[in-house]
């Protein structure tokens, strides 16, 4: 039988200012190989959001699980 996910995450409205969340630096791992976010999306995701820094790596969609090393040393 397969569990619930909780819903509630997903659906609670979030509260930002540029204050606080924009202050925030931001950076976004461009993922080269990801067959979910397509270079097009990603492109759209970084036009729309400016992030402070841009990392490439040649990654599926989750670099944390494939390669975690690498994702840690372009975080770090």
């Amino acid at each position: 039988m397969a569990e619930k996910q909780a819903t509630e995450p997903f659906m609670a409205r979030a509260s930002l200012s540029q204050q606080r969340f924009g202050s925030v630096p931001k950076t976004y791992i461009r993922t080269t190989i990801d067959k979910i976010t397509s270079p097009a999306l990603q492109d759209e995701m970084v036009a729309n959001w400016p992030v402070d820094r841009i990392h490439v790596l040649a990654s599926g969609h989750f670099p944390a699980l494939s390669m975690p090393e690498e994702l840690a040393a372009v975080m770090g």
